[in-house]
């Protein structure tokens, strides 16, 4: 083995973190040069839904669970599990702000569709 396995789990969760930074960083630029929409809802479009999701994961219980099978990690040790349940616990509580900010404003738009229809 390269690494010990608690080293070797801890750089798939860094490379799993990049890998979904980076899908977050094209899906806002997708947003904003083909859709033509602002940076602003861009974020909105996109962190709306993964916030929904982080919070539907979290709620099930099941969120450890997932971090645990995305990042590889096969044995049950304390700091690994401690360190995935704290980042599952601080995307929590990122989620409810953004998912509200989210839902708002898509509120907001439709609101105002339906004053510019009338």
């Amino acid at each position: 083995m390269i690494f010990p396995l608690e080293i070797a789990q801890r750089l798939n969760l860094a490379f799993l973190a990049i890998v979904a930074l980076w899908r977050v960083a094209l899906a806002i630029h997708y947003f904003r040069v083909g859709c033509g929409i602002t940076i602003t809802r861009s974020f909105v479009a996109l962190l709306t839904p993964i916030s929904i999701i982080i919070l539907a994961r979290v709620s099930s219980g099941r969120a450890g669970y997932v971090m645990d099978l995305m990042g590889g990690v096969r044995k049950a040790t304390s700091t690994v599990r401690d360190s995935s349940d704290s980042v599952i616990a601080a995307l929590a509580f990122l989620s409810v702000p953004i998912a509200f900010i989210g839902i708002l404003s898509y509120v907001t738009v439709l609101a105002s569709n339906v004053k510019s229809n009338d």
